[in-house]
């Protein structure tokens, strides 16, 4: 941890927030967050990511995903750019960390 941070990594086991609403909206997930009133919207990779989000789930397990899932080049740093994306859902409080 770095202060309230948790550092998430390929092996953290994340959960999503127990009191989200979210909605596919024309291949965009909008969510809201009934504690908060805050809307958050995803869209790319981002719904895909959300939805396997629906049980615990580990990292590297979301990133083995979107490889399977999608078409991404050699170039692409998919490990970076999810563990990015679940460390910014984590960050606003969507994701908590299970393990």
């Amino acid at each position: 941890m770095q202060g309230n941070r948790a550092v998430i990594g390929a092996d953290t086991i994340l959960r999503r927030k127990a009191d989200l609403v979210a909605s596919d909206m024309d291949g965009e997930t909008v969510m809201l967050d009934i504690e908060s009133g805050h809307y958050f919207g995803l869209s790319g990779v981002g719904p895909h990511v959300w939805a396997q989000l629906g049980h615990d789930q580990r990292v590297g397990a979301l990133i083995d995903g979107v490889h399977a899932a999608f078409a991404v080049s050699e170039t692409d740093d998919v490990e970076r750019d999810v563990l990015a994306f679940v460390q910014a859902l984590h960050d606003k409080g969507l994701v908590q960390v299970v393990g």
